[in-house]
């Protein structure tokens, strides 16, 4: 995802890759899923209640089993 701010607005683009993304180094090698801009504040209500379904579907120890190298970040949804 990439993610430009200017003005009022945030510019966001999401890409797909075929394999693993750091594979892909460059933007230019992915496939555009989505884009638009946004005022900042929908961006950020938007990925955190991305993070709360995942966070209420698979709760902190699931997610650390799953992802691996990282736990859930709880504090930072509050």
């Amino acid at each position: 995802m990439a993610v430009r701010s200017g003005g009022d607005s945030v510019e966001i683009r999401v890409l797909s890759f075929e394999d693993d993304y750091f594979d892909h180094p460059a933007d230019e090698s992915g496939r555009e899923e989505l884009a638009g801009r946004v005022p900042p504040e929908a961006l950020a209500r938007a990925v955190a209640a991305g993070a709360e379904e995942v966070l209420d579907e698979h709760g902190e120890a699931a997610y650390r089993e799953r992802w691996i190298e990282h736990p859930f970040r709880t504090a930072t949804l509050k």
